[in-house]
C-alpha cells in the first residue's frame, strides 16, 4: 500500500485498483462471450453442410491459446492489482 504525504491513498494504489477492475472484468467478460457465443458457433457451423464440425474444431483449435493466453493474463492482472492496492 501507498500512503502518500496527506496520509491518504497514493496514485499507485488507485492504479492497482483500477487495474485489478479492468482484470477482473476481463476475466469475467471473456467467460460470458464463451458460455453465450460457443454453443452458438457450435451450432451455427453444424448446421450448415459446408463448414460442419470440422470447421468449428479448426476455428476453436486456432483460437483457444491466445483466449487462454488473455484470460491468464487478465486474471494475473487482477491478482497482481489486488496484492497491490
Amino acid at each position: 500500500l501507498c500512503v502518500g504525504a496527506s496520509g491518504g491513498i497514493a496514485r499507485c494504489g488507485i492504479a492497482c485498483r483500477v487495474i485489478a477492475q479492468l482484470g477482473a472484468a476481463y476475466a469475467l467478460g471473456s467467460n460470458a462471450w464463451l458460455n453465450c457465443y460457443g454453443p452458438t458457433m457450435y451450432k451455427i457451423c453444424t448446421q450448415t453442410s459446408w463448414l460442419g464440425k470440422e470447421a468449428f474444431s479448426t476455428v476453436q483449435a486456432s483460437i483457444f491459446p491466445d483466449y487462454f493466453a488473455l484470460q491468464t493474463a487478465g486474471c494475473i492482472a487482477a491478482l497482481g492489482g489486488h496484492l497491490g492496492a
